[in-house]
């Protein structure tokens, strides 16, 4: 019977894990095909910061997900990045995006780990403020100092071309960014399916306990707000080149609270989570622009009443619901069979 129940259940796991690979590769042969559904050169342009979202929500997820770590401060290197790629255009003349983009992950990875030497002692409600108050520290840094533009900001930051392909229209810098989301998104898969990811995992759910065990709690820490605050450059960066732009706004309270929002939409307990989060929040307040001047009243208004329905997130939900449907299927399957007891014939002594 314990054979028999393993090799039902079996082919259920396969099934659900089959159905969300589908699910994934669906919505990335959507995503492909954006530019071919949209209507207007506006509607590229929007899915192109759908794009720059899911990045930064997905990297942000690193943190809160996986690592229990609440921050509020990751705008820091989101603004980090766009500045990067803002000074190695305008200033040092930089013309190769790949170069610049990395450079302003690198950037944007040394001060998170300057930062998070600093801060990854703390723990719980003082390492979130301290996250805010380094973003803060950069804004000011920032809108008061000359070389980066002041208020005025940075402008004039010029896509360029990428080999033969010129990234200036929209629909080549869409494809362009979508490319780099399979491949930062993919990364930040094969990072949470590593040993590293389930370590982090069991901190997560029992630093004191992973301590105990020998694990260097806070080193782990360190390196998972780094690889958070790389790939948040990356978004940083990809922002910079999205809107040819970099203001101070960057590093504003808004910035960081924009990834955290979106990952508890679309249900911080899984992966895709933050990206499904970050199409619908940026769906909600793009319908909500067009319609009220009001809408950032609106805006949070309905994603209280989202967050607060939906505990788990969006993806929660599906979740509950597939398992119920599942349980419901199994329940509704026959018993198997009853074999007949074993009888032994006794012996009889002529």
């Amino acid at each position: 019977m314990t054979e028999l129940h393993r090799s039902e259940k079996a082919p259920q796991l396969d099934r659900g894990r089959a159905a969300k690979l589908a699910l994934v590769a669906l919505a990335a042969v959507f995503l492909a095909l954006v530019p071919r559904l949209s209507f207007t050169q506006g509607d590229t342009f929007f899915w192109s910061q759908i794009m720059i979202s899911i990045i930064y929500a997905t990297a942000t997820n690193l943190l809160i997900g996986y690592s229990g770590l609440i921050t509020f401060g990751q705008a820091a290197f989101f603004g980090a990045g766009t500045y990067s790629v803002g000074m190695l255009v305008t200033r040092a003349g930089w013309e190769n995006i790949l170069l610049n983009l990395v450079a302003a992950m690198v950037i944007s990875g040394f001060v998170a780990l300057v930062v998070g030497a600093l801060i990854v002692r703390t723990t719980g409600l003082f390492f979130a403020i301290l996250t805010l108050a380094f973003a803060q520290l950069f804004f000011s840094f920032v809108l008061g100092e000359s070389l980066f533009g002041g208020e005025d900001g940075i402008s004039g930051i010029v896509r360029g071309d990428l080999g033969p392909l010129d990234l200036q229209p929209v629909d080549n810098f869409y494809y362009f960014s979508f490319a780099l989301v399979l491949l930062s998104v993919g990364a930040m898969w094969l990072i949470v399916s590593s040993p590293f990811g389930l370590t982090l995992r069991s901190i997560r759910d029992d630093a004191d306990r992973a301590q105990f065990l020998g694990v260097p709690v806070r080193l782990f820490k360190l390196g998972v707000f780094v690889i958070a605050g790389i790939f948040s450059g990356l978004a940083g960066a990809l922002q910079g080149y999205h809107t040819i732009f970099a203001s101070a706004e960057v590093f504003g309270l808004e910035r960081s609270v924009e990834p955290i929002v979106m990952s508890i939409l679309g249900g911080v307990p899984f992966f895709f989570g933050p990206a499904l989060g970050a199409v619908v929040y940026e769906w909600l307040r793009h319908w909500l622009q067009a319609r009220t001047q009001s809408w950032v009243l609106w805006v949070g208004i309905g994603l209280a009443v989202i967050i607060v329905a939906l505990r788990d997130g969006i993806l929660g939900v599906a979740d509950r619901v597939s398992r119920s449907l599942a349980e419901r299927q199994r329940r509704r399957r026959p018993a198997p069979p009853l074999e007949p007891p074993v009888t032994m014939e006794r012996e009889t002594v002529s």
